[in-house]
């Protein structure tokens, strides 16, 4: 069963609060970027242009992992530009914006990048301060520096990740408080809403309303589930949601929908 629950402490605890540090974008608004990084795709002089701006972006997202290394610099610069390049010749403008794609590929370019590194032990060092020569028991700056990275990274993936759903939900008027709000509070709402999520989003000519008309056809909902309007309508901002983040690019944000049974104590 489908199931996803939304609230004002789980975004604070989950995805940082005020204080997460999310990497810095070139300025101008986030529809501007993706129609500039559509335009790359097509013109090597846009691509160009595209990646001068984001090249301060990538150079501190490579230097704020590799420590001294020059060699280990070197390769994670061309994981970067690798990535850049996939995250611009990949970018749907249909399943959110490019930032935090952008984000998502070369967060993982790099891991696989360090992954890579590790293996080949290029540089050791000592994780006991007592040793004063690394050993056979030493381990790579690069295995240290992937932890590091994979920890604070997955923070960061899930504050931009909620920056841009919050702008998703914005376009259809909706905004996070007023999904809270509307979010099913037992079991039976959920259970009930779960179902209309999952007929609504395996049915294409519905998805495709939604997405190209950015209009809520009750009616159709209606006939679909033979569910009363009235429920069609009021299930509308979380049933948005919802498909928002099954049928977008949010890979974190997809842990908020999950399979599980409901606890009878729930009920």
């Amino acid at each position: 069963m489908i199931s996803m629950e939304f609230s004002n402490e789980n975004t604070e605890r989950d995805f940082g609060g005020k204080g997460t540090d999310i990497p810095e974008k070139p300025h101008g608004e986030d529809q501007d970027l993706n129609g500039r990084a559509i335009d790359a795709a097509k013109s090597k002089r846009e691509f160009e242009r595209l990646l001068l701006d984001f090249q301060p972006y990538l150079k501190s997202r490579v230097a704020k992992h590799v420590g001294s290394s020059q060699e280990i610099r070197e390769e994670m610069k061309s994981a970067a530009m690798q990535a850049f390049h996939e995250a611009v010749m990949k970018y749907d403008p249909e399943k959110g914006h490019f930032y935090p794609f952008l984000e998502r590929v070369v967060h993982r370019r790099l891991i696989d990048s360090l992954r890579t590194l590790s293996k080949k032990k290029v540089v050791t060092i000592s994780l006991d301060p007592e040793r004063e020569n690394p050993t056979e028991e030493s381990r790579p700056i690069v295995e240290v520096s992937l932890k590091a990275f994979q920890a604070e990274q997955r923070q960061r993936d899930l504050a931009i990740e909620i920056e841009a759903f919050k702008q998703e939900l914005k376009a259809w008027g909706i905004t996070m408080d007023a999904l809270v709000k509307h979010s099913p509070k037992h079991v039976k709402t959920r259970v009930l809403y779960d179902r209309i999520t999952k007929e609504v989003a395996e049915n294409d000519e519905i998805i495709h309303i939604m997405k190209t008309k950015h209009y809520y056809p009750v009616k159709k909902i209606a006939m679909l589930t033979k569910l009363p309007h009235k429920t069609i309508e009021r299930s509308r901002i979380f049933i948005i949601a919802s498909l928002m983040i099954l049928q977008g690019d949010f890979e974190h944000l997809r842990g908020y929908v999950s399979h599980r049974d409901y606890d009878s104590k729930d009920k």
